[in-house]
């Protein structure tokens, strides 16, 4: 038990106590005085002895305490203090006592108290958000869910409604509701969620027009098919017939004037039908030495090479992409119609570029015809695509 306060030094109101002289300190003790006196610098001294620690706002001070065995205590020698005392002062009052929530018969005053009864706020605090955060997704989760049932059943109505125009006795389509949708979307999620799996509005039109009980007349189609190759074995003749020329002893005025020489052609053709002995133009009689010269420049190999171009030139005007008659897109059902339209186009632009080609070849052969002993002569292929591009196969693909 305390029994003196000797020294106090620097501590609070007390800058140089001697307490020696003083009233010794007894069982029970009140100490009174004015406001500023010292009352409360007295009950910090003691909560030092409380803690074994200086308070804070004494860390300075300096004191000299004498106990009932005649020991003393210092502040050099107050962390091994075995006094055991508590202190009730403004300083408790503050550290353990909670003013900011309102009690009613009970008051906590255990500073362990303090800090659960300031977790238990915290975590009601806490709860309290979260249950609202709560409330919340609930309210979240109920607004889609309605959402989710009113698209259901707009969905399976609009549905219903589509398949009742196709002529089916499938009673399953033909009654169906928000829960035959639900159970197929659960059970396609994975397929469902794929890009492709989403038709374009152009596309879902086609399908539902395809599925309408409609019957339009079977179209009949004849398409002309072109042989495999048979352009480009066309152009290969074409190639070794302009590339060859006929031996002949060649009048240079005749080749250089291939409108004379046709003339001059005609006419020994028609003298030798009449057996004419004289010219029938100017009706001179044939030296023997013209005779021998236009003869060698007509050879039998001339003439026969002559007769293949010509032959080839009518052919040729009979040759081209095929001319086929396609059926009007009316005829089609309305998914397939513009499929059948483009079809058209793409034969029509691919059929143009085949006769471009065979334009050049008549040309070509127009050339040779006129210079027969020129064999420089170019031409080319058709192109393969444009062939595969008129093939039957791909022009039927619509019907």
């Amino acid at each position: 038990m305390i029994v003196c306060i000797n020294r106090l030094k620097q501590f609070g109101i007390f800058s140089d106590f001697n307490g020696t002289k003083i009233q010794k300190f007894g069982r029970y003790n009140l100490v009174y005085g004015w406001n500023g006196t010292g009352k409360s610098t007295l009950s910090n001294l003691f909560s030092c002895f409380e803690l074994r620690s200086m308070v804070p706002r004494f860390s300075t001070g300096q004191f000299s305490v004498v106990l009932e065995d005649g020991s003393t205590i210092t502040e050099s020698t107050l962390h091994s203090s075995q006094l055991n005392i508590h202190v009730f002062n403004q300083r408790f009052v503050h550290e353990n006592i909670d003013w900011d929530k309102s009690v009613k018969s009970i008051l906590l005053i255990a500073k362990e108290k303090i800090d659960d009864l300031q977790k238990l706020e915290k975590l009601k605090s806490e709860l309290q958000s979260k249950k609202k955060a709560h409330d919340d997704k609930q309210s979240d989760i109920k607004k889609q869910r309605e959402a989710l049932e009113k698209f259901l059943t707009n969905a399976a109505k609009k549905m219903k409604l589509g398949l009742q125009a196709i002529d089916t006795s499938d009673s399953y389509y033909l009654n169906y509701d928000r829960r035959k949708l639900f159970n197929f979307i659960q059970n396609n999620g994975e397929t469902i969620i794929k890009a492709e799996s989403v038709l374009p509005d152009e596309r879902v039109i086609d399908l539902t027009n395809a599925a309408k009980p409609d019957q339009l007349p079977s179209i009949a189609f004849a398409s002309t098919a072109i042989e495999p190759d048979y352009f480009k074995k066309a152009a290969g003749r074409i190639r070794d017939l302009i590339g060859t020329t006929a031996v002949n002893q060649a009048i240079q005025r005749l080749t250089d004037n291939p409108e004379i020489r046709e003339w001059v052609q005609a006419g020994l053709e028609i003298h030798k039908n009449h057996d004419s002995q004289s010219c029938e133009f100017c009706g001179s009689p044939f030296a023997q030495l013209r005779a021998e010269a236009l003869a060698a420049h007509f050879s039998k190999e001339f003439t026969e090479f002559q007769s293949r171009l010509q032959n080839a030139a009518t052919w040729i005007e009979s040759q081209g992409a095929p001319a086929n008659q396609f059926p009007a897109s009316t005829e089609f059902y309305k998914e397939l119609s513009a499929e059948a339209e483009k079809l058209q186009k793409d034969y029509a632009t691919a059929a143009e570029k085949i006769d471009q080609q065979i334009d050049a070849w008549r040309e070509a052969l127009k050339a040779k015809i006129t210079d027969p002993g020129k064999t420089d002569i170019q031409i080319s292929d058709v192109v393969e695509d444009d062939v595969t591009a008129v093939s039957t196969p791909k022009c039927n693909a619509a019907g």
